[in-house]
C-alpha cells in the first residue's frame, strides 16, 4: 500500500500541471531510468486514495492506490517500480477527504516527457518488499495508519474463525470503531447466546461473509451443547491493501483486559505458498499477552510454525514484567531480517531469533509435517514471503491456553464453547477494559 499507492497519484498529472479542483497544484514527474515521483503542499488533507488503469496498446494494468500520510508539510513519493513510456495512457478515479468531507475527480493523463532520476544514486536499496516494488530505499516509512481518519481503510473481517484454534466468537464490523485518534476493537456477549430463544437456533452472516460461503466460515446452527458462538469481537487486515517481506513494524497498543481474552496483533502470509493447514506459512506474533490477570505480566513474540504444542510456542520469546502489560499503552514492535528477527517493545530489544540455527536445532529431533514444503523454501522458510497485517481480539478456543483446574472448558472436550458460556459468572466481570485499543501502525524498510 505504501509504494503502490503512491505510484498511481503519479499518474495523474504526467503531462499536465494542473490543479484538483479545492486541492493544491500537484508536481508528477515519469522519472528516468524508471519509476514515478510525486510531491503536493499538504492543505489539511486527510487521506488520498486512487483507482487507475494504464492501458498499453491491447493490455490494461490495473492498481487501487492510497497515500495514508504528508511527511514535512508535503505529500511526497518515489516509486521505481513503475515502467511508464512515452506516449502511456492513464485513466484515474481520485478521491481526496478534508475535514470528513469527500471529493471526486476522473482524469485521463498522457505521459509526454521522461525526467532524469538525479536523486537515485543516494537511495541504497533495501532488503524490504512489497507486491509492487522491490526498488525501496532503506529506512523509509513505507505504510502508517494514525487512525485520524474516521473512515477505516482496512478489511473488516466478518465470519465464524475457524481451525486451527478454533475461537469462541464470531467476527463483526459493529466491534470495530475509530474514537479520538484510536482503532478500538471490542468484544461483546452475543444476542446469539441466548439459546432458550429458537430465534437464534441458527446465525447465517449472508453475503456480508468475507470467509467462505456454504461452510461454517459463514452459518452456523445450533445443537445441542454444540452452540452458536458467544462472543461478537471484530478483526481487521491490510489483506489486498498491503503486504510486506522483511522490514520493521511499530504498534503503538493497549491491550485487552479480561480472562480469556486475547490480542491479534499479527503479521500472517499473504498467499499460503507452503499450505494453510496448521499454520504451514507460518504467523509472526507481534505482541501477545493474554487478558487473565494471571497471565497479563508476561509479553509474547516472535514465529509460529505449528498449531500444537511444542513447536506452537516454542521460538515465541517471553518478556516479563513487574506489571501487567496491559494496564496502560506500549509500541511493540518486530524486526524481520532475511535470516530472523528481533523484537522490542517501547524500543528496548527483548528478544532475538535466527532461524537458519534456533530452527534446524530443534528441528533434528522434532519435524512438524510440513518442514517438507519448507525446504523450497530460503533458509527461514515459511517466514520469507509476503504478509499483511492483523489486528483484533479473539476468545478462547483450543490452543492458547492450557488446561488447568481454573479454566472451565477441556481443549480437547467437543462442549468447549458451551462450558466456556457456562462459566459466563466467572469470567464475565473480569472483562473490565476488553477492548484493544490501537494509537498508529507504522512499516518501515530495513
Amino acid at each position: 500500500m505504501g509504494w503502490q499507492m503512491f505510484s498511481l497519484i503519479i499518474f495523474t498529472s504526467l503531462c499536465f500541471g494542473f490543479v484538483m479542483s479545492n486541492l493544491p497544484p500537484l508536481t508528477i514527474e515519469a522519472i528516468s531510468p524508471r519509476g514515478i515521483k510525486i510531491k503536493m503542499p499538504d492543505d489539511g488533507f486527510s487521506l488520498f486514495t486512487m483507482t487507475a488503469s494504464l492501458r498499453r496498446g491491447l493490455h490494461t494494468t490495473q492498481w487501487k492506490i492510497t497515500i495514508p500520510s504528508a511527511k514535512n508539510g508535503y505529500w511526497t513519493s518515489v516509486d521505481r517500480n513503475i515502467d511508464l513510456r512515452l506516449g502511456d495512457v492513464v485513466y484515474c478515479n481520485i478521491i481526496a477527504y478534508k475535514q470528513n468531507i469527500q471529493f471526486q475527480e476522473n482524469k485521463i493523463w498522457t505521459v509526454r516527457e521522461l525526467v532524469p532520476d538525479s536523486e537515485y544514486i543516494n537511495c541504497v536499496i533495501s532488503e524490504t518488499r512489497t507486491p509492487c516494488s522491490n526498488q525501496i530505499c532503506k529506512n523509509t516509512l513505507i505504510y502508517s495508519d494514525e487512525f485520524n481518519n474516521d473512515k477505516l481503510m482496512w478489511k473488516k473481517e466478518v465470519m465464524f474463525p475457524q481451525g486451527p484454534d478454533y475461537p469462541f466468537n464470531a467476527y463483526e464490523t459493529k466491534a470495530i470503531r475509530v474514537e479520538n485518534g484510536t482503532l478500538i476493537i471490542k468484544p461483546e456477549i452475543s444476542i446469539y447466546a441466548r439459546r432458550e430463544n429458537a430465534e437464534y437456533s441458527q446465525w447465517d452472516l449472508g453475503s456480508s461473509c468475507t470467509g467462505e460461503l456454504g461452510t461454517r466460515e459463514c452459518i452456523q446452527t445450533s445443537s445441542g451443547a454444540q452452540i452458536l458462538p458467544p462472543i461478537t469481537s471484530g478483526k481487521i487486515s491490510t489483506k489486498g491493501l498491503f503486504s510486506f517481506k522483511f522490514g520493521r513494524i511499530d504498534v503503538r497498543a493497549k491491550l485487552p483486559v479480561g480472562d480469556w481474552l486475547i490480542p491479534e496483533i499479527n503479521l500472517e502470509p499473504l498467499n499460503h505458498e507452503y499450505g494453510k493447514d496448521h499454520y504451514a506459512s507460518g504467523l509472526l506474533r507481534i505482541a501477545y499477552v493474554k487478558g487473565n490477570q494471571e497471565f497479563s505480566k508476561e509479553l509474547y513474540g516472535g514465529p509460529i510454525v505449528f498449531d500444537s504444542e511444542p513447536l506452537r510456542s516454542i521460538f515465541l520469546t517471553k518478556h516479563y514484567s513487574s506489571v501487567h502489560w496491559n494496564n496502560d499503552f506500549h509500541v511493540y514492535s518486530l524486526i524481520w531480517k532475511p535470516d530472523g528477527f528481533q523484537l522490542l517493545v517501547d524500543d528496548l530489544p527483548y528478544g532475538t531469533f535466527i532461524k537458519s540455527t534456533d530452527l534446524d536445532e530443534y528441528l533434528i529431533s522434532e519435524l512438524p509435517p510440513q518442514s517438507e514444503s519448507w525446504a523450497r523454501g530460503t533458509p527461514i522458510a515459511p517466514l520469507d514471503q509476503l504478509f499483511y497485517i492483523s489486528l483484533g481480539v479473539r476468545v478462547g478456543g483450543i490452543n492458547d491456553f492450557t488446561d488447568s483446574p481454573l479454566k472451565p472448558w477441556k481443549n480437547s472436550n467437543s462442549k468447549a464453547m458451551y462450558k466456556f458460556w457456562q462459566s459466563t459468572l466467572s469470567w464475565r466481570p473480569t472483562w473490565t477494559s476488553p477492548e484493544l485499543v490501537v494509537d498508529y501502525v507504522r512499516v518501515y524498510s530495513l
